[in-house]
């Protein structure tokens, strides 16, 4: 199931080979997919593409902001980027991913691929309809 206009991507995850593997399969489905291995250089992608519509990040990054301060900084300064969340630690974090509005989807670690590309779509697939 391919969207009618692929968007751009950016996966924030700081394992390499996860986050290899994630964007490999976002460009299969023919996405355009930027990559950050933290929290940081994340942000500073945003700054530099600003054609980004879904951020797909893991809430544990290094540095000084993980993925939900991201997903907070992204709803104040980015309103219009949709961000999927993933976390081997869920269940302590759905009050907070909550109240971040464009929080579009939670994918549980550990994942299959596919989850993550199809929840992107869906997430697409949404905000076009809206």
């Amino acid at each position: 199931m391919k969207t009618a206009t692929p968007k751009k991507v950016l996966v924030v995850e700081d394992e390499v080979l996860v986050n290899w593997d994630v964007a490999d399969a976002l460009r299969d489905d023919g996405f355009e997919v930027l990559q950050a291995f933290s929290g940081e250089q994340a942000l500073d992608m945003l700054l530099r593409h600003r054609d980004v519509g879904v951020v797909f990040t893991d809430i544990n990054l290094p540095g000084a902001v993980d993925g939900l301060m991201l997903a907070e900084e992204i709803e104040h300064r980015w309103p219009g980027v949709e961000v999927l969340v993933t976390s081997g630690n869920h269940m302590a974090l759905v009050d907070r991913l909550e109240s971040i509005r464009n929080f579009g989807r939670f994918v549980p670690k550990p994942y299959p691929v596919k989850a993550v590309t199809r929840r992107i779509h869906e997430i697409i697939e949404s905000h076009a309809a809206a």
